[in-house]
């Protein structure tokens, strides 16, 4: 190895003599040569590699409808997830008021059950027998301002300054009603419906009578159950009700589809016919 290499690699040269120290022998000497002839490479190659220019790549800006239009349709989802899973706990929440005013007055009773009717499902909130018949209730945890009539496709929801629309629960119940008398069979089964409102909203004159407040709901359930006596085709009927409902899990899934359907099939004919 020239000496003039010395200053510029100190730390090879004294690598090199440190081997050469230690080597015993012509073989061993040409051994430590040739390692410290490998390393100069190596040390040259790197420092010709650090003095090339890279290759830069183009940074690719995407263009502003690509970052706006994920993040405002992710927002749009998750915003309208939470109002759904908001709705399910206050309906959730409704429904066990309702259960405890019903188990207080001591009602036979049975909750959500999904009935399938000619190929359709209707859910059920709460199903009680009382000695002349069957009552089916639709429970809405209401709040704020709510308009409409008993007849009206959809009623209004006016609260902290803004308006919902949503199915008229008079009609949802009809339907219901409809479907366990054409399950059951039976005229003279005595099957109607009430609308109880588990909020605190506030009813327009039209709706006064219509919607029956939680805390009104006992004294109605006792002036809708007048007699005592059960008839037989009654109590035959309730007992193929309860066991329909142990059938309700199992078509939860069919229910939500066909629930689903029928939304959006309210929608379109309420925009074609422009009904509020």
């Amino acid at each position: 190895m020239g000496p003039s290499l010395l200053p510029v690699m100190p730390t090879l040269a004294g690598a090199f003599q440190e081997l050469a120290s230690f080597a015993s022998g012509r073989a061993t000497l040409v051994g430590a040569a040739l390692l410290a002839i490998g390393l100069i490479v190596r040390w040259f190659a790197t420092i010709s590699g650090r003095s090339r220019p890279r290759e830069q790549r183009p940074i690719r800006v995407p263009a502003r409808q690509e970052l706006g239009r994920p993040l405002w349709e992710q927002d749009s989802r998750q915003t309208q997830h939470t109002s759904e899973l908001r709705a399910q706990a206050l309906g959730r929440l409704g429904e066990g008021l309702v259960t405890a005013e019903l188990e207080t007055g001591g009602w036979p009773m049975l909750r959500n059950v999904i009935l399938s009717v000619d190929g359709r499902t209707a859910e059920i909130d709460h199903a009680i027998r009382v000695p002349d018949g069957i009552i089916l209730l639709e429970v809405k945890t209401f709040s704020g301002f709510i308009t409409g009539t008993e007849n009206d496709l959809y009623w209004m929801q006016h609260v902290q300054g803004r308006t919902y629309r949503f199915l008229n629960p008079v009609r949802q119940n009809m339907r219901h009603v409809r479907a366990l008398t054409t399950f059951i069979d039976d005229p003279t089964i005595n099957i109607r419906g009430l609308v109880v409102s588990a909020g605190r909203a506030r009813f327009c004159p039209e709706l006064t009578n219509v919607a029956v407040p939680l805390a009104l709901l006992r004294r109605v359930m006792d002036t809708e159950a007048s007699q005592t006596e059960i008839a037989p085709s009654l109590q035959k009927a309730w007992t193929r009700l309860e066991a329909e409902a142990l059938l309700s899990p199992s078509r939860r899934d069919d229910h939500i589809r066909f629930a689903r359907t029928c939304r959006e099939a309210a929608a379109t004919v309420s925009r074609v016919t422009g009904e509020a």
